[in-house]
């Protein structure tokens, strides 16, 4: 099974590409059994995305991991 950071930053590398998202917008996916989101955070450069870029929400915007602040859009995620 692939770490769903690399899935996710890899689906945001082929968007940003794809010329079907430039520096704006954001992907994210709910980790299976939990409460939690992944999502790449607002400072991410989507041309130059990591798995370092992408965190961890939980269902009202606070960070579980670190304290990356998620993008302000992040209610539109969950």
């Amino acid at each position: 099974m692939s770490d769903p950071r690399e899935t996710l930053a890899d689906a945001l590398a082929m968007l940003e590409r794809a010329e079907v998202i430039d520096f704006n917008g954001h992907m994210s996916c709910r980790l299976p059994g939990s409460d939690h989101i992944l999502i790449n955070s607002g400072k991410s450069v989507r041309s130059a995305i990591t798995v370092a870029d992408i965190i961890t929400i939980d269902m009202h915007g606070k960070p579980v991991d670190g304290d990356v602040a998620p993008p302000m859009e992040f209610h539109i995620h969950t």
